[in-house]
């Protein structure tokens, strides 16, 4: 589903600017006309946050025009077969770039799972007792037949790896909408790892998703409310949540729990899930209430030899036949031999099917090769078939991607992450781990000399001005160290930084906090303390109001370090950590210009003090924000990446459209391969 663009965004990044600047212009004002004394800092700072209340005020404003505030007269049945015909365009779609209908579905037997991950049949099946009824599964059977065999209407498929399970989903909700009624329930795919328990109602989830599907259920009603809450709360959608595996470990059993909390009694839900993931999440929390679990079974031969000859023309010279009949009277004939059960395992996952459907059936080449002595290992013959899924995701020209991206480029880009996880030892792509080798004791040196060398030229001009050349000479150098050692003590000069939101935090959290924000505090603190007693300009009220000044908008926002590995989504992760840089950069950097401003000032009332002040908020901002964090040094390295060739500057994007293809997985906030052949046999071409 694409993500609607919202219009007043280029508005709102407009009235922030111009906000920016008009406060920078009526400090340099009141700078100007010599406004320094402490009991007028109150009265300029209740102006900034008056002017601060408007923009937010407009920006409220238009976004409530331009969101959700229109009301429509719209009948209301109206906006669930809107969704209902947004929904089948959709999944047609979808359906159509995996060429599902040719030249149909590869049908997968099913069969109900082990009797400890569903719960009590009498909750299933209100005439069972304690034994659960046999469900009825032939090959023409689907997994919508089975969910209708199940009277509460709660579906859990299960299957390994590539065993179809994102495809029944999708299946599943075609096949729901071809043959619903008017007024019925609308099924809708949603992909499990897009919801947050922890931050996240789940029907509000759901009300975001829909929007997303069809914006016109973002319109108010004449009470007030948005038609995607009146669908979900008025069970007009049955969820579909795909892909429970993709979420972290912990989340996994806390969603079970929560969909057993908030499910109404009746409510349908269907979701799919990796076998030992859902088996871990059940031993954790608990199984879903109501909701029978089926499991997808391997391919017989006889589905097979049903379904391949139909992927590719018939070949004259074989009369009938096609090119896969040889292999196929091969592994009926001699279903012993080596190369006979190596390429029925294989083939018994739907993915590994379409690979070789891809490869051979789509091309010239022939089938027949898979019979060579070197594919009776079973592993070598994967590797074989995995070299061509690349390619294959990345044949089509442009679906997921507003600009077509070529399978070299894309396999260079890959082999590229591979390698890169083949150094760390480790299957996870974790964005903030992507700066693991940069330097840590070179960049804290690198800093630490700049910040000295570059402050006390600085304070030295400035202070020769007033105090004479020796003396500025002096306590100017006393400046850079004070600096220098500053910069040497910030605590995630010493570490890789982790990722972090602004926001609440703990008690115990903002005091761990606190010792980050005094090494910070120590520059202006001791740069003030030179300059008093250099000048002897600054009394001591004025000292304490730039103190206070500082201190308080240091510690009005601490910032408070995020749990990655249990964060949800990998785009909100780096959302709230590049958020949270850019606020803390803000705020270094107006301390920073505050006070070099301030105390050269005294010294040397001129415009270039001015523009000193700027230079010095406008670098202490960028140092801070961009080396001092996580999203910060994940850009450093997307930068030296691309300016290599190494990967594209828009290295998220790329992830993500991966991940939409089926190269990657994701797992909670990081990404995956999805099989870990096919990542040590990327790895293995850098």
């Amino acid at each position: 589903m694409t993500r609607q663009r919202r219009p007043w965004r280029i508005r709102r990044f407009l009235i922030f600017t111009v906000g920016i600047v008009v406060c920078a212009a009526l400090g340099m004002f009141f700078l100007h006309e010599g406004r320094a004394q402490s009991d007028q800092w109150a009265s300029i700072l209740g102006l900034f946050l008056n002017i601060a209340a408007i923009l937010l005020t407009i920006d409220a404003t238009l976004g409530v025009r331009n969101g959700v505030a229109t009301r429509q007269q719209r009948p209301a049945d109206q906006y669930l077969e809107n969704l209902a015909a947004a929904a089948a365009d959709g999944y047609a779609a979808e359906g159509a770039v995996r060429r599902l209908q040719d030249p149909d579905l590869l049908p997968v037997d099913w069969q109900l799972a082990d009797r400890d991950l569903m719960d009590h049949p009498s909750n299933i099946w209100p005439d069972a007792d304690v034994q659960p009824p046999s469900m009825r599964c032939t090959p023409s059977l689907s997994v919508l037949e089975a969910y209708l065999q199940v009277p509460t209407g709660r579906l859990v498929v299960l299957g390994d790896a590539g065993s179809g399970k994102t495809v029944a989903a999708l299946t599943f909700a075609v096949e729901s909408l071809a043959v619903r009624m008017p007024g019925e329930p609308v099924p809708v795919v949603l992909p499990a790892s897009t919801w947050d328990p922890d931050s996240q109602d789940f029907r509000s989830w759901i009300c975001g998703r829909l929007v997303e599907l069809d914006p016109r259920l973002s319109e108010l009603d004449d009470d007030g409310i948005s038609w995607a809450h009146r669908l979900v709360h008025g069970r007009g959608v049955l969820p579909v949540l795909d892909g429970l595996d993709e979420l972290p470990t912990r989340v996994k059993a806390d969603v079970l729990r929560n969909l057993n909390a908030v499910l109404y009694r009746g409510e349908h839900i269907v979701i799919t899930c990796r076998t030992e993931q859902y088996r871990a999440a059940t031993e954790a929390g608990d199984v879903l209430t109501g909701a029978a679990v089926i499991g997808l079974q391997p391919l017989r031969l006889e589905t097979l030899a049903a379904y391949l000859p139909r992927t590719t023309r018939p070949d004259g010279s074989l009369g009938s036949g096609t090119k896969w009949t040889p292999v196929l009277q091969q592994l009926s004939d001699h279903p012993d031999l080596p190369e006979s059960r190596s390429i029925a395992t294989v083939l018994s996952n739907p993915l590994m099917v379409w690979l070789a459907r891809v490869q051979f059936s789509d091309t010239d080449a022939d089938p027949a090769q898979l019979l060579r002595p070197e594919f009776r290992d079973p592993h070598a013959l994967r590797q074989h078939l995995l070299d061509g899924l690349v390619a294959a995701a990345y044949a089509d020209p442009g679906r997921h991607h507003p600009r077509r991206l070529s399978a070299p480029k894309a396999e260079r880009w890959l082999v590229h992450l591979a390698a890169h996880l083949a150094r760390s030892g480790g299957q996870n792509l974790s964005w903030w781990r992507f700066a693991d080798g940069i330097p840590l004791r070179g960049v804290r040196v690198a800093l630490t000399l700049a910040a000295t060398v570059l402050s006390a030229v600085a304070a030295t001009i400035v202070l020769s001005v007033d105090a004479g050349q020796g003396r500025g000479l002096f306590f100017g150098c006393l400046f850079g160290v004070v600096v220098g050692a500053a910069v040497w003590l910030i605590p995630w000069l010493r570490h890789l930084p982790q990722p972090t939101a602004v926001g609440p935090t703990t008690l115990a959290q903002g005091l761990r906090q606190v010792g980050r924000i005094l090494v910070v505090v120590v520059i202006p603190i001791g740069g003030a303390v030179i300059v008093n007693i250099a000048t002897v300009h600054l009394s001591a009220e004025t000292l304490v109001s730039i103190f206070t000044a500082f201190g308080t908008v240091l510690l009005a926002f601490v910032v408070a370090p995020v749990e990655a590995e249990q964060a949800v989504d990998p785009q909100r992760l780096l959302k709230a950590d590049r958020i949270s840089a850019i606020t803390q950069g803000c705020l270094i950097g107006f301390a920073a210009g505050l006070l070099v401003t301030t105390a050269a000032w005294s010294a040397l009332p001129t415009a270039a003090t001015l523009a000193m002040g700027a230079a010095a908020s406008v670098a202490s901002g960028l140092v801070w924000s961009i080396v001092g964090s996580a999203w910060g040094r994940f850009a450093l390295m997307r930068l030296y990446w691309w300016g290599t060739g190494r990967l594209p500057l828009r290295l998220m994007t790329f992830l993500v459209d991966a991940h939409s293809r089926g190269v990657l997985r994701q797992v909670g906030a990081t990404y995956q391969f999805r099989h870990e052949l096919l990542q040590a046999r990327l790895a293995t071409r850098a």
